[in-house]
């Protein structure tokens, strides 16, 4: 995916690499041509700032972003969804301040700005943070200052001011709220996000970030959060919710999604949701694909689905699948009829015809058969290959070839059949036919006037 980066009021086209998730915020890596590194940081959905960067800091938010996050590859659908825009502007952190403490609250201004500790000066966000928390404290009001030392803890596990401060006595009565995440979603939902994202290896951790995302109108990180457990292990109720999440997405961010998720932790459910939705689609190639590079047998509902599909896939993919393809279609003879099975093999066979040989394609036809049944389209190839050096009998031949959709081959025959036989004026037709489908007008026009010259003596 392509985005435009301004700064300096300059632009710069860049390519997304990836995305990483991590408890508020949410980074887009990009680069541009030049191998320039640009990180598009977000808090909660909404774009913050970009900025451009040679090196990351050793823990700071954007190193442990990269470390403990989620990360998605740049051509994931949740991309797609989080960015609504194709240019994102570069502030200078001045700039950024003020801007942030227009629309965030001063512990969600300070929070923010600690996203980016790899560009400011050392010790600069811990200081902000600590002035926040004196200016509540000054003010009364402990609570909101205890949020702000554990968001400095947060920030920098190892502060001492933070963990001397929350020992005081003063925030005794408030502490009772952090021992259990059900009462802290309400009282704290800053550290209640935090803490559940770092103990998402805990099913009650899971199920209750999921639900604050989902209450909080948070449906993509809900998502995020539902496709990274389902990678680890299956889950209906899950998958469920995250079906009824992305009902309203296009086919193909459905799809890619489930490919997604399939790739990572091949289950059932995720095979049947995925299949469900290619075979209902036009995504012909893919469904191909799926069908020989996967565990996939289609069910005895799902094979006319698939043999549409591989009349509509481009000839070179199928072409392409010359050993592959006779493995998978063996796997699936035992449940296919014989005329279903003759279907299925026909399109590869027509595909075949322009790489291979007669011999070799006869030979890979061989192996399908079932009690020395013949199919109908083995015997045509049977009789091609017996015609193929058999100069009286060229002309039928490239009937055959015309029949299998194979006009190079077939103007060939009829060429040949021309030279033996000048007054041939089918073999002629068959040319000026053929040579005008495959757009060779010129050769069309010569033949033509060959026809015309022919018919005086015929």
């Amino acid at each position: 995916m392509q985005l435009t980066i301004m700064s300096n009021k300059k632009s710069k086209a860049v390519e997304t690499l990836n995305m990483y998730v991590y408890k508020q915020s949410k980074v887009i890596e990009t680069v541009d041509k030049n191998n320039n590194y640009y990180y598009l940081v977000f808090y909660h959905n909404d774009f913050i700032n970009g900025v451009k960067t040679t090196k990351i800091k050793l823990g700071s938010h954007i190193h442990r972003t990269f470390t403990n996050g989620i990360q998605l590859q740049g051509d994931h659908p949740f991309i797609n969804e989080l960015i609504e825009k194709e240019t994102f502007s570069c502030l200078r952190f001045n700039q950024l301040y003020k801007k942030l403490q227009q629309h965030y609250s001063p512990i969600e201004t300070a929070l923010i700005l600690s996203f980016f500790d790899t560009y400011t000066s050392p010790d600069s966000i811990q200081k902000l943070l600590k002035k926040t928390f004196y200016t509540y404290r000054r003010n009364g009001k402990m609570r909101k200052a205890l949020q702000v030392l554990y968001v400095l803890k947060q920030v920098d596990p190892t502060d001492t001011f933070a963990l001397d401060m929350i020992g005081k006595l003063e925030f005794q009565t408030y502490k009772e709220a952090y021992q259990q995440l059900d009462t802290l979603e309400k009282y704290d939902p800053i550290n209640f996000e935090s803490f559940c994202f770092d103990q998402l290896d805990q099913p009650d951790a899971q199920s209750m970030l999921i639900n604050f995302y989902s209450k909080n109108n948070r449906k993509l990180d809900a998502n995020v959060i539902s496709i990274f457990l389902l990678k680890q292990q299956f889950d209906q109720t899950l998958l469920n919710e995250l079906k009824a999440s992305i009902s309203q997405w296009s086919i193909e961010s459905q799809i890619n999604l489930l490919f997604d998720l399939n790739q990572h932790h091949s289950h059932p459910s995720f095979i049947k949701e995925l299949t469900s939705k290619l075979l209902g689609s036009s995504y012909h190639k893919e469904v191909t694909s799926f069908l020989i590079e996967h565990d996939y047998l289609p069910t005895a509902e799902e094979v006319e689905q698939v043999i549409h599909h591989l009349n509509h896939t481009d000839s070179n993919q199928l072409a392409n699948y010359f050993h592959q393809s006779r493995k998978k279609l063996l796997q699936l003879r035992q449940q296919l009829s014989k005329k279903q099975l003759e279907q299925i093999i026909t399109p590869f066979i027509k595909s075949f015809l322009p790489k291979y040989s007669l011999s070799e394609i006869h030979e890979w036809i061989k192996v399908f058969q079932q009690e020395n049944e013949q199919f109908l389209i083995e015997k045509t190839i049977n009789d091609m290959e017996q015609l193929q050096d058999d100069p009286d009998h060229q002309y039928k031949l490239g009937e055959l070839y015309a029949s299998f959709d194979q006009p190079d081959k077939a103007i060939e025959c009829f060429k040949w059949e021309v030279e033996l036989d000048p007054l041939n004026t089918k073999a002629i037709k068959g040319i000026v036919k053929l040579s005008k489908k495959i757009g060779n007008n010129a050769e069309a026009a010569v033949y033509q006037d060959l026809l015309i010259q022919t018919q005086k003596y015929v």
